[in-house]
């Protein structure tokens, strides 16, 4: 459409300088101009809505590649919820009620046959104490194969700091983030 602009602006100059420039023909060069400013600025419209569409595709595409890829992930990997724990209510300094005033984090446990994997889940209270989910992370743990088959979820430690054991160890895990999590040695 860049491209196609300058072209039609400079057939409208042209056709403007061919025609004679008297007093009689000026209504009509006028005219001529309004008339292509018009088509043009149509164009225009058009390929900004086309354009605004196709982004808006693209968005909704890649959405939709998301929520199918989580799917198959979780289907796949994990058949069941073993475990799910919620920590302390946590309340923000300020305070907006249209914003998050609150949170909590929630410790998901998912199990299949032979593999557990941990999820942390950072629940947002907004507005009239309604809730919703802010943010869903896997936990990213030292823990390969069937070592993970025996892992459970102990307690809390803190709002931020909880522990989960294998019939190996205990990890302490802290919260620095609702996709941040750093594990401390056993």
């Amino acid at each position: 459409m860049k491209s196609i602009f300058p072209i039609f602006l400079l057939l409208a100059i042209l056709t403007s300088c061919n025609e004679p420039t008297s007093s009689d023909n000026s209504q009509a060069q006028i005219d001529s101009l309004t008339t292509v400013t018009n088509s043009l600025q149509l164009e225009l419209t058009k390929y900004k809505l086309q354009i605004d569409s196709l982004t808006q595709i693209d968005l909704i595409n890649d959405i939709i590649d998301s929520l199918e890829y989580a799917l198959k992930r979780k289907d796949v990997r994990f058949s069941a919820l073993t475990q799910s724990q919620v920590g302390e209510f946590q309340r923000l300094e300020e305070e907006d009620k249209n914003e998050t005033w609150a949170f909590e984090y929630r410790i998901d446990v998912f199990g299949s046959e032979v593999y557990k994997s941990v999820y942390l889940t950072k629940i947002e209270y907004f507005s009239e104490s309604i809730r919703r989910i802010g943010s869903t992370y896997e936990l990213e743990l030292d823990l390969f194969g069937e070592r993970t088959n025996s892992l459970e979820f102990v307690k809390w430690l803190s709002p931020t700091e909880f522990q989960l054991a294998t019939r190996d160890s205990t990890y302490t895990l802290e919260i620095l983030g609702p996709t941040n999590v750093k594990t401390k040695k056993p």
